[in-house]
């Protein structure tokens, strides 16, 4: 017994050593363990961030460090869910986080999450854009969090902005319909072409352009202001419950992909069948023709005197 827990002890404090040897240098590295014991006193390494508070706050100039950081997360995230999203530089990101147009959480002194807001058409628009969730703190109910707090953001620095969105995540989808937003058309959005080009670096970038801005992977979401003059404010307002199923969205998304994946594929298919066709057709007129000059050739022969032939008197 005393050699088991001897060994464990062994694998705790080995694996200590371990987390020290990580680059701690990095923002969003947590590496932080404290030492304790199960309750049949096994020796246990746990994480410090569950000791520790996250705390949601308009981003200032203190954390213009975490901007690389936050583009490497953001890039990350587009590999894994293998869907679109725009990459980001961190050049725009410290902007924004200067202009006091962000909003970032932190976990001690760990990236935990970070959002930041656009305009468009002189402030009549607003988008909340870059919303990101370190792996290490998914969970927590996070993004709802950062959501939440850009949203208030967002109707105290433009009260009368419509406040929209384009997201293939359905978590999201789930969040910005409890905050009042509602599923609508690409033209419903913001027609300002310099937010259509920050669509360019999409891997779905040629779905939109095939279908002429009118569909895509990424569903628009909009709020509008006007249509909620009468409702409290964002700090007491209730929460609305999610009244649709999950499953519904997941079922919509995996259609919709298909459907606008799929798309050029049968256009080049029919293009082929249409060539084939004309092919064919013309391959027909071609033996026709050439039947028809062989008969006009045969009558041309019969017409011409043989040479050596004596002319009848």
């Amino acid at each position: 017994m005393l050699l088991f827990i001897k060994k464990q002890w062994d694998n705790v404090f080995s694996t200590s050593f371990r987390l020290k040897k990580r680059n701690l240098n990095s923002p969003f590295a947590v590496s932080e363990h404290f030492l304790t014991t199960t309750e049949n006193n096994t020796p246990y390494l746990a994480p410090k961030k569950s000791m520790t508070t996250t705390h949601v706050e308009m981003a200032n100039e203190s954390h213009v460090r975490y901007a690389e950081a936050v583009c490497r997360m953001i890039e990350e995230a587009a590999k894994i869910r293998g869907t679109g999203i725009a990459k980001r530089d961190p050049e725009y990101i410290k902007m924004k986080i200067v202009e006091g147009k962000a909003v970032i959480a932190l976990k001690g002194e760990a990236l935990a999450g970070f959002c930041y807001i656009e305009t468009w058409q002189h402030g009549n628009y607003v988008a909340h854009s870059g919303l990101i969730v370190n792996p290490e703190f998914r969970g927590e109910g996070l993004a709802k969090r950062i959501k939440a707090k850009a949203f208030e953001l967002s109707k105290v620095k433009f009260p009368n902005a419509k406040v929209f969105g384009l997201t293939t995540s359905l978590p999201v989808m789930k969040i910005n319909s409890e905050l009042g937003y509602k599923p609508v058309t690409f033209s419903e959005l913001t027609q300002d072409e310099t937010f259509w080009k920050g669509c360019q670096s999409c891997v779905n970038y040629d779905v939109l352009t095939r279908t002429e801005r009118k569909h895509c992977l990424c569903t628009g979401m909009l709020y509008d202001p006007a249509q909620d003059k009468n409702s409290p404010a964002v700090d007491t307002e209730q929460p609305k419950k999610w009244k649709h199923s999950m499953k519904v969205y997941q079922r919509w998304m995996r259609y919709k992909q298909f459907v606008l994946t799929k798309l050029e594929d049968r256009k080049e298919k029919r293009i082929v069948k249409k060539q084939e066709k004309l092919d064919k057709k013309a391959q027909k007129i071609e033996e026709k023709l050439g039947k028809k000059l062989g008969k006009i050739q045969e009558q041309k022969t019969k017409l011409k005197p043989q040479k050596g032939k004596p002319k009848n008197d």
